[in-house]
């Protein structure tokens, strides 16, 4: 069963995309803050990290930059705002997928979750 992290400030983003999740097979774990997805991240070593780019306490970018290369899994960031900038840092440091936030269809994502990295 594949593990994975939602770090996410938005509450309601966490737990709908965690339901979803859940409902389709995957083990999922929920961090508020970039501080509390550091920690889960390195605990439980997820093999899918939904990484927010703004979070209070730790960037999603500050957090990836202290993730070691080989426990990072497949992270994909979602985020309202990722400029050119940040997102050639996300993706030197390993990035594989780009999601804007709000979500057009939060089931398609889900679906597009279990079919490309589930």
């Amino acid at each position: 069963m594949k593990r994975v992290l939602i770090a996410d400030d938005e509450e309601l983003i966490r737990k709908s995309l965690s339901r979803l999740l859940l409902k389709n097979g995957f083990e999922v774990m929920e961090a508020k803050d970039g501080a509390e997805a550091h920690s889960v991240w390195l605990d439980q070593k997820p093999h899918i990290i939904l990484l927010d780019y703004l979070m209070p306490k730790m960037t999603g970018l500050e957090v990836l930059s202290k993730i070691p290369e080989k426990t990072r899994g497949q992270v994909i960031v979602i985020s309202a705002f990722v400029g050119e900038k940040e997102q050639s840092e996300f993706l030197k440091n390993g990035v594989v997928d780009f999601y804007k936030k709000p979500f057009d269809d939060i089931f398609k994502f889900v679906e597009y979750i279990k079919t490309k990295y589930g």
